[in-house]
């Protein structure tokens, strides 16, 4: 594709990963690990193939926690705690120099993930030369309002 007619940045909600498991008579789970696979491989076509400079993945919203069993959240968190450990791993990540982002609310208890998080994030913090990945996980839409107001108002700070 012509990199002109490429869009800066894309942004996915993965949906509908419960219902392809349950049509064919699988567990949930088993449907989020199939996703999470396409979804590594999107990742990679995105930021290494196409090198679009930023890819925002909204893995899971606050609301969507809410309306999930505790047993699904565990697989869910773990699920995104081994991915997001694999990220400060991955050949592509690494050789390209992808900043990973995790923005959102680390849920206490959530260890595991809170530290692969920060690993990763503390790897890749200076990079982007490849691009930015960001992980939105247990979000909301004000969380993103207040952020945007936070860069104003410190950008108006420095006179900007």
């Amino acid at each position: 594709a012509d990199e002109a007619s490429l869009p800066k940045h894309i942004a996915i909600i993965p949906d509908g990963n419960r219902r392809w498991a349950k049509q064919r008579g699988m567990p949930s789970s088993f449907g989020h690990h199939k996703g999470t696979k396409r979804m590594n491989e999107v990742v990679q076509w995105v930021l290494q193939d196409l090198q679009i400079k930023y890819l925002t993945v909204f893995a899971l919203s606050r609301d969507n926690v809410s309306s999930r069993s505790e047993e699904e959240l565990r697989v869910l968190y773990d699920i995104l705690a081994v991915e997001i450990e694999a990220l400060a791993r991955e050949p592509f990540i690494l050789e390209s120099r992808i900043r990973v982002k995790v923005v959102g609310e680390i849920p206490a208890g959530e260890e595991r993930l809170a530290r692969a998080v920060e690993a990763v994030e503390a790897l890749t913090h200076t990079w982007g030369e490849g691009g930015t990945l960001t992980h939105c996980v247990a979000y909301t839409g004000r969380m993103e309002l207040a952020a945007a107001a936070r860069k104003v108002a410190e950008a108006v700070e420095r006179g900007a």
